[in-house]
């Protein structure tokens, strides 16, 4: 079939068809630089994106998954102390700690430094509804502006932390240590923000 097009028709066309060719060549090109497969850009709309941009969100997925990995080792680490560290007012080593010392020696083993205070911690991040691994578990009274006790979320609804003196270090549900103090207030806190390498990837 002969497709007959009037000069100013044809000018549409052509534009039409080279700019959907540069669209899909820097799409290309975009994709060879990042080093990811040109089907994952498929997701780009219409005109062509920001290299800059692309840049900013890698390294933006690289410090989460920078900071996962930091979370990670660090509470690993302090898993180990369960059953063995004793609780000591004001100690913020695996030699023995309190409360808000053990929270200060996890965030420590990431680089961050927080004040030993339970009250302080609580107020040393964001505050979350749902918990991840490494955040903080904090309890107050209800009314309270102030946190009596403190824990690091270890995952399916649990917690390590050191609870009181006399007692080591334990890892318990975080409802069981609420219904204990009286259904206290709990508030989880994130200093760090990170993603699982699933959730990193493009």
């Amino acid at each position: 079939m002969l497709l007959t097009l009037n000069s100013c028709s044809s000018s549409a066309v052509a534009a039409t068809v080279n700019s959907q060719l540069n669209t899909q060549t820097h799409k290309e090109s975009t994709a060879a630089t990042l080093k990811i497969s040109p089907k994952k850009m498929s997701f780009l709309p219409g005109p062509p994106i920001s290299l800059g941009l692309i840049a900013k969100q890698q390294r933006h997925a690289q410090k989460l998954h920078s900071n996962y990995i930091k979370i990670q080792k660090a509470v690993s680490k302090v898993k180990r102390t369960a059953g063995k560290t004793w609780y000591v007012f004001s100690g913020s080593t695996p030699r023995g700690w309190d409360c808000s010392g053990l929270v200060r020696w996890t965030y420590e083993q990431m680089g961050v430094t927080l004040e030993h205070s339970a009250t302080k911690q609580l107020y040393s991040g964001k505050h979350v509804k749902k918990p991840n691994v490494g955040d903080i578990v904090a309890f107050s009274y209800p009314g309270s502006s102030r946190s009596f006790h403190v824990g690091i979320y270890i995952g399916n609804g649990k917690l390590i932390h050191a609870y009181y003196y006399g007692k080591r270090t334990v890892i318990q549900k975080v409802s069981e240590v609420q219904k204990e103090n009286w259904g206290a207030k709990v508030t989880y806190v994130r200093i760090l923000p990170s993603s699982s390498p699933s959730e990193a990837t493009l």
